[in-house]
């Protein structure tokens, strides 16, 4: 056994063993060590856990800036679609013109004007 891997604090249950972490965690692979920067104060953290906890909590961190990145995506391309005279998808329809309205209440242009 490597006494530099620290024991998990007692009272959990191991998932895998079935038994209390104090007494599985430091020889189990999925055991490890992680070092990060908190980012409100810059400090560097270091902390011991186990591979599968640290997974989820990762994936959720990865769906949530997913999310976000896929918002500010979807604004951006509103306000090209905007600013190039095309309204987003969602825009209000003027069902008297049968042209969509833009957000400065305008309608957008006609790609093919109509013979008279």
């Amino acid at each position: 056994m490597n006494e530099d891997i620290p024991r998990a604090k007692k009272g959990a249950t191991c998932p895998q063993f079935r038994k209390d972490v104090s007494k599985v965690c430091h020889t189990c692979a999925w055991w490890t060590g992680i070092t990060w920067k908190d980012p409100a104060t810059g400090e560097a953290k270091h902390k011991w856990q186990c591979a599968m906890v640290m997974a989820a909590l990762t994936n959720i961190d990865v769906v949530k800036a997913a999310n976000g990145t896929q918002a500010a995506t979807e604004s951006f391309r509103n306000e090209m679609m905007v600013r190039s005279g095309i309204a987003p998808l969602g825009a209000v329809t003027d069902y008297r013109t049968q042209g969509p309205l833009l957000p400065n209440g305008s309608s957008a242009p006609k790609l093919i004007e109509q013979m008279d």
